[in-house]
C-alpha cells in the first residue's frame, strides 16, 4: 500500500476513534464524601475509556456557574433534577443519567431492599427484636429509606417505630420548634428498649447519638445506633464511634458513566433503575451489643463467638452444651431467627472483614486465622454472602479501589 494511503488510513481511523471519546459534563457537588465516591467511580470509567469530565467544584446545594448552560459536549451525569438542573437538562438537549439523585428515583441509585436487609440482619444478629428508623428532616430520599425500612420489617412479620422531622432543613436539635424537640425526646424514652435504631444516613445518626448521651439514653445497650454510607472519619469521631452501612459510591459512579457512553453511542442500556448493592457494615460501639435471655443460648452464643474463628464444628458445640441438637437449634434460631451454623459463618466474616479492612494479610493468611478450610473456601463463601470478593472488599476499605 502506498505511504500516502497509509496515512490516509491512520487518519481516518484516528478521526473514528476521536468520535467515541466523550465529553461529559457532571452536574453533582463535591463537598461530600458520597459525591466524592461517585465521582471518583466516573473518574476511573473515563481514564479507562479515554473519555473527558468537566466538573466544578462546588457545594451540593449552591448554584450552577454561568459557562454550563452553554456547555458544548455529549453527555451529562446529574444528581438531582431540582428545577435549575432541570432547566439546563432542557437547554442543552443532550443525554444524561442521574445518579443517586436524592429527590427522584434515580437510573443507577442503592439497591434499598438489600440495603434495608441488611440493617435488620445487623440488629438480628444482636439478638435485638425491637426496630426503629430515625430521620432528622423530611426529604425524597430520606422518607423513601423509610418505607424500604418499613417494608422489610413487615417481610418479617415485625413492627417498626418511625420519627420523622417534618422540615426538609438538616438543623441541629438545639434550633428545632420545642414541639419538636419534645415530641422526639418523648418518641426516644418510649421506645422499647433494648432497640436497634436506624438513622437516614450518618449526619442524622450523630444527632441521635447526641441527643442520648445528654439525656441518659444509653448507646448501644438501651439504643443501638447505626447510621449510613460510612465515611470513616466521621463515624470514628462520634461517641461512642458510629457503626454504619458501607455504600459502594465508586462502583455506583462507574456503572452511571459507563451506561452514559453506551446511550451516546446509541448501544443498548441495562433496565431502569440499576441497583447497587451495599458492601456490608462496618461495626464499631455504637452497635456493640448483645441481648439474650435464654442461658442455653446465652453459652451457643458465646462458644461461637470464642471459638468460630479456631474452626469449631457445631457438633462440638452440641456436645459441650449437652442438650440435643434440634432443642439447641430451636431455642437459637427462635432468639435470633437464623440457625447456629449461620451464626459461625457470620462471626467468622465478621473477622475477615476485620482483617481486609485493617491488615495486608494474604487471603490464605486470613482464611487459616478464620476457620475456613481454604482461602478458596473463604473466597467463595465470603462472595457468596457479602455480594463482592475479598480483593474488592478490601480495596474499598482502604481506599484503593
Amino acid at each position: 500500500m502506498p505511504e500516502c494511503m497509509v496515512l490516509e488510513k491512520n487518519r481516518l481511523e484516528k478521526k473514528m476513534n476521536w468520535k467515541n471519546e466523550f465529553q461529559i459534563l457532571l452536574l453533582m457537588g463535591t463537598s461530600q464524601g458520597f459525591g466524592r465516591l461517585l465521582i471518583d467511580g466516573i473518574s476511573q470509567y473515563a481514564f479507562e475509556q479515554g473519555h473527558s469530565i468537566d466538573l466544578e467544584f462546588r457545594g451540593y446545594t449552591e448554584a450552577f456557574p454561568p459557562w454550563v448552560e452553554c456547555w458544548k459536549g455529549d453527555g451529562v451525569i446529574v444528581r438531582d433534577t431540582f428545577p435549575q438542573t432541570r432547566q439546563i437538562l432542557q437547554k442543552l438537549g443532550l443525554p444524561y443519567i442521574k445518579v443517586h439523585c436524592l429527590d427522584c428515583v434515580s437510573d443507577v441509585e442503592e439497591d434499598l431492599e438489600l440495603l434495608m436487609d441488611m440493617a435488620i440482619e445487623h440488629f438480628l444478629f444482636r439478638g435485638l427484636k425491637h426496630f426503629a428508623y430515625f430521620s432528622q428532616c423530611k426529604l425524597f430520599w430520606t422518607h423513601r429509606r423509610k418505607k424500604y425500612f418499613e417494608k422489610a420489617l413487615k417481610h418479617r412479620g415485625k413492627q417498626g417505630f418511625y420519627f420523622e422531622r417534618q422540615e426538609s432543613d438538616m438543623a441541629p436539635f438545639s434550633s428545632w420548634q420545642e414541639k419538636e424537640r419534645k415530641r422526639f425526646l418523648r418518641w426516644l424514652h418510649t421506645l422499647p428498649k433494648p432497640v436497634g435504631l436506624l438513622a437516614a444516613s450518618d449526619l442524622h445518626a450523630r444527632l441521635v447519638l447526641e441527643v442520648c448521651k445528654k439525656h441518659g439514653i444509653r448507646v448501644p445497650y438501651d439504643v443501638s445506633v447505626l447510621g449510613v454510607n460510612d465515611e470513616k472519619w466521621f463515624c470514628r469521631i462520634q461517641s461512642p464511634p458510629l457503626s454504619s452501612i458501607i455504600m459502594d459510591g465508586k462502583k455506583s459512579g462507574y456503572e452511571a458513566m459507563k451506561i452514559l457512553c453506551q446511550k451516546i453511542a446509541g448501544e443498548s442500556v441495562p433496565e431502569f433503575p440499576v441497583k447497587v448493592p451495599p458492601l456490608g457494615v462496618h461495626t464499631r460501639s455504637s452497635t456493640d451489643v448483645t441481648v439474650v435471655d435464654d442461658q442455653d443460648v446465652v453459652e451457643v452464643l458465646n462458644m461461637i463467638r470464642e471459638n468460630a474463628c479456631q474452626g469449631v464444628e457445631l457438633e462440638e458445640i452440641v456436645a459441650a452444651i449437652g442438650l440435643s441438637r434440634r432443642t439447641l437449634e430451636r431455642k437459637f434460631k427462635k432468639a435470633f431467627g437464623h440457625t447456629m451454623n449461620e451464626e459461625i459463618i457470620r462471626t467468622r466474616l465478621e473477622r475477615v472483614k476485620e482483617l481486609l479492612g485493617e491488615t495486608e494479610l494474604k487471603i490464605s493468611s486470613i482464611a487459616s486465622q478464620t476457620g475456613f478450610w481454604s482461602h478458596s473456601h473463604l473466597i467463595h463463601t465470603f462472595q457468596k454472602k457479602v455480594g463482592c470478593s475479598p480483593i474488592q472488599y478490601r480495596n474499598h476499605c482502604q481506599g484503593n479501589d
